[in-house]
């Protein structure tokens, strides 16, 4: 594994205190090395050396095998139920690939997965994860194989399988319509998370396809699906990308709104920032005083040019209509989980 990683990690971001720092981590991880080790009290003593931030804080989290504190990160990821191992180093990794992953580094990510998988050997989450990351970097070939895989491993969790097989999906040139058969699948075996996650999928192919009237009610049964804040607020930012590039900002107002309550801290701020420069370029006073204090976005998002005038095509006005009556029906979502 380490040789696998090596070529990357040679000139990471930082120099080259952080490439010796991401070096005796991962040989720290791939040992088992207890944080009183020699070698994990070296790379202990190497990432103190790095700038302060949060990649730092997991990184010694790692080496130390501390818990890290959950209010510092959003959704980390669990294995499932019943599987028995180190939880806590393994916790820590896994929050390492999503920091990655959520600052764009994706070979980054995929690598650390790969590392995670090595840690527990035939995990098919971890696996399946690493599928993910493969195949967001571009690596169909090493995608495939992983998805496989898990679907080997999953046979007796069919929800498992479903997501595996929405990435396959992904990757074919029949995924509408493979999505479409994943989805009703999840539906019949009362799966709302793979029937969720299928519906978004098949939303983000008719988005890519042009397609963006599909595409938001895909995003929005998805949204009501889905039982996670983070999942909600997630898609609540992709729909409004969709009705501000369509030139329907009060449509992409309210789902901003909405995605401000009830996505996760990172999410509702990033909401409250969008808010606030959707009603400075629209010259919207009332709102501009609302959301004065917001903090300006750091990721990129769809904005209309300045003083601009929402003006939208019939079919967008309509799922305008369509929103405000799903967005009420947030609220009781359970009863759609259901249905």
């Amino acid at each position: 594994m380490q040789d696998a990683l090596d070529p990357f990690f040679t000139a990471p971001r930082g120099g080259s205190a952080k490439a010796d720092a991401v070096r005796l981590v991962l040989r720290t991880v791939e040992s088992g090395a207890h944080p009183l080790s020699f070698l994990a009290r070296r790379a202990a003593s190497t990432i103190a050396a790095l700038p302060p931030g949060q990649e730092r804080v997991i990184l010694e989290c790692i080496v130390s095998s501390e818990p890290l504190d959950d209010r510092s990160f959003d959704d980390p990821l669990r294995t499932g139920p019943g599987q028995v191992h180190d939880m806590t180093r393994l916790d820590a990794v896994l929050r390492w690939a999503c920091h990655l992953e959520a600052d764009g580094r994706l070979v980054e990510s995929a690598q650390i997965y790969e590392t995670a998988s090595a840690m527990v050997p035939g995990d098919p989450v971890l696996i399946l994860h690493a599928a993910r990351l493969a195949r967001k970097c571009g690596d169909g070939g090493r995608a495939e194989v992983l998805y496989r895989r898990v679907a080997e491993l999953a046979r007796s969790d069919g929800r498992l399988a479903r997501l595996a097989a929405v990435g396959r999906a992904l990757m074919s040139p029949d995924g509408e319509r493979r999505l479409g058969r994943i989805l009703r699948a999840g539906l019949r075996a009362a799966d709302q998370e793979s029937a969720a996650v299928a519906q978004e999928a098949r939303g983000t192919l008719r988005r890519r396809a042009g397609d963006r009237a599909g595409a938001v009610r895909d995003y929005l049964i998805a949204a009501l699906r889905y039982a996670n804040p983070t999942d909600m607020g997630r898609l609540g930012h992709e729909l409004a990308d969709l009705f501000v590039s369509e030139r329907d900002f009060d449509a992409a107002r309210r789902i901003l709104l909405e995605t401000e309550s009830r996505g996760n801290e990172s999410q509702a701020t990033w909401a409250r920032g969008r808010l606030r420069q959707l009603a400075v370029a629209m010259g919207d006073e009332v709102g501009g005083r609302r959301w004065a204090d917001a903090p300006t976005p750091c990721l990129t998002t769809l904005m209309p040019p300045a003083r601009s005038r929402a003006v939208a095509d019939g079919s967008f006005l309509a799922w305008s209509e369509r929103l405000e009556r799903s967005l009420q029906r947030l609220g009781t979502s359970s009863a759609v989980r259901r249905a």
